[in-house]
């Protein structure tokens, strides 16, 4: 959805398509495009807001009040909420899952039920080496940064040496000694897939994305990796269409200003990486999967449409900055 500007009374108030069905200046949320979704929390068939509030509560809005908060257990800020159904059990309500950190927490009727946490970054050897040699700060960092311009992947702790200086530096590399050499990967948004049937209420998979460049499709327990498979850059953003386990596609935003296409391998419950990619010249900032295509927003305010083997079908440009969208389903009768 592009960002609309209100008209002022008398000059085409009633000329613009978009409906405001409401607007409240007090309601305090703050959230990113990934931090709400629609869920039928109660199994009744009426939708509500679910709102991954960045004060680290669960917000939930039925009609315009708010009807419950719940609070997220979690230090980091949510930067992700998604709704499935997790099992096959009767009355069908969706689970809540909610990415905050290093942990995906799954509500089930608004209540915590399970916690994945993502498993832990390898860290290189060769950093190790250079934390366990007995030598200053300042070379320390200097034989960081002659492993970081030769390609190694730094952890979080030696990234933050390379640009310090003075006490700062000193400070930072005795107390990085002192602490345990394991890293927590960290997740960077979230979505889900149908597992067998292709049914809205049936039941789904967790798909993951992390900020080591992993994308991991959990099991319906929501406790143990069923796939993994290890992208060119980190995601920001995972659309999914299909079932898992007969034909699925994901499509993945990267940082790299990409979209790549995940799709079942050659051996059951393996992830490949399809080629070609979709390459933009500008930073993506929203993904749609379509009819057989794929709607790729862009920070230059251009919605581009995308068929099989990325072949560009059309581009349209929009009167103002895209900030988020979705493609509704609409069930035929």
């Amino acid at each position: 959805m592009a960002t609309y500007a209100k008209p002022t009374p008398g000059e085409g108030a009633y000329k613009s398509p978009w409906l405001q069905a409401h607007f409240d200046k007090l309601a305090s949320l703050k959230t990113g495009n990934e931090g709400l979704c629609l869920a039928d929390v109660d199994g009744k068939g009426e939708g509500s807001l679910v709102v991954a509030d960045a004060t680290g509560k669960l917000r939930v809005f039925s009609g315009v009040r708010q009807r419950s908060e719940h609070p997220i257990a979690s230090q980091g800020e949510p930067c992700a909420v998604t709704s499935f159904y997790a099992d096959d059990r009767l009355p069908r309500v969706p689970a809540v899952a909610v990415a905050a950190g290093p942990h995906v927490y799954v509500y089930r009727s608004l209540r915590p039920f399970v916690r994945f946490t993502t498993p832990q970054i390898d860290i290189d050897k060769k950093e190790i080496d250079v934390w366990r040699q007995d030598s200053d700060a300042a070379a320390t960092r200097s034989l960081l940064r002659s492993l970081h311009d030769g390609g190694a992947r730094l952890s979080p702790r030696s990234l933050a040496c390379l640009p310090m200086e003075g006490e700062q530096l000193e400070d930072h590399v005795e107390r990085c000694r002192s602490i345990p050499f394991s890293t927590q990967d960290v997740v960077t948004c979230l979505s889900s897939v149908k597992k067998s049937l292709d049914e809205p209420d049936a039941q789904g998979l967790l798909v993951i994305g992390t900020e080591a460049k992993l994308c991991l499709v959990l099991d319906p327990t929501c406790t143990n990796i069923t796939a993994r498979v290890r992208l060119p850059s980190a995601p920001v953003a995972i659309k999914t269409a299909g079932v898992f386990d007969v034909d699925w596609r994901a499509y993945v935003a990267c940082r790299d200003d990409r979209v790549y296409t995940l799709t079942s391998g050659e051996h059951k419950g393996s992830v490949v990486i399809r080629r070609p990619h979709i390459e933009l010249e500008t930073a993506v900032v929203g993904v749609a999967p379509g009819d057989k295509c794929v709607y790729v927003a862009t920070a230059d305010s251009s919605i581009r449409c995308f068929a099989a083997k990325a072949r560009k079908q059309f581009t349209l440009h929009t009167p103002a900055l895209y900030q988020c969208g979705n493609q509704p389903r609409v069930d035929g009768t």
